[in-house]
């Protein structure tokens, strides 16, 4: 009995590694051996790009850090979001990019704000990129939900916010 456990864990290891192998072979045969398909390009793409910019030195203080960390986080998220209101079809996906567009900008803008009042640089690259329009996710249409998730009040499919 005590031989099982490992037995088991060894057939779920290479279940799922089984599966791994599944899953690459299929989403790589439909855009030739190795190629991304376009979203998956620009994801990578932008994760790449915010681990580079988060590769800043540490000035001690963990105040200061923290913000001069999180820039380029929420810039990754931004450039992430991008990607998505690009390629994604499903209207919640595209309302949660664009929603992550604009708190994730506003929290950019606040955290450089509390940066120059102290006299630390703020990183480049923190501008707004996004600004709400008339085909903002707020002027959806009807099958993009219910009227208080059109309202903002809930991004998530039967999650409103209550």
């Amino acid at each position: 009995m005590r031989h099982l456990g490992p037995a088991l864990g060894l057939g779920l290891v290479l279940t799922a590694g089984t599966a791994l192998a599944q899953h690459s072979a299929h989403s790589s045969s439909a855009h030739g051996p190795g190629r991304d398909p376009p979203a998956t390009q620009g994801f990578k793409a932008a994760h790449g790009a915010m681990m580079r910019a988060m590769a800043v030195p540490y000035t001690g203080d963990p105040d200061v850090d923290f913000r001069l960390q999180m820039i380029p986080h929420h810039q990754g998220a931004i450039a992430m979001a991008q990607v998505a209101l690009v390629h994604a079809t499903d209207p919640w996906t595209r309302q949660l990019a664009e929603a992550v567009i604009v708190e994730q900008q506003r929290e950019i803008a606040e955290m450089e704000a509390w940066l120059t009042r102290r006299g630390v640089a703020v990183p480049a690259g923190g501008a707004p990129q996004h600004v709400l329009t008339a085909d903002s996710f707020r002027s959806q249409s009807a099958e993009a939900g219910t009227r208080a998730e059109m309202r903002g009040q809930s991004w998530a499919p039967g999650a409103g916010i209550r």
